[in-house]
């Protein structure tokens, strides 16, 4: 049998699409679980300044964490495109 390009193409696309769902999938667990402890006020009995300061990191990482889940849904998103036009 002959070796396709265009069929392992598509077999490294769907590998790094699935990689990259992973990824996202932490991501967005990660995010989840620092929204909650925000949400929920969870400051290890702290109290005073540091309460805010942890208030606003946990609010910085949840912000980067968007942007980072952002830009991997974008990028999975063109592994479909390319898909789409490897497979016409």
């Amino acid at each position: 049998m002959k070796n396709n390009p265009k069929k392992n193409i598509l077999k490294i696309n769907e590998q790094a699409f699935n990689e990259m769902y992973v990824v996202n999938t932490l991501i967005n667990v990660t995010k989840q679980t620092c929204e909650e402890r925000e949400f929920n006020g969870i400051y290890y009995g702290l109290k005073g300044d540091i309460t805010k300061k942890i208030s606003s990191e946990r609010n910085d990482y949840i912000n980067m964490l968007s942007v980072l889940s952002d830009k991997i849904s974008s990028i999975m998103s063109l592994y479909v495109l390319m898909e789409k036009e490897l497979t016409l």
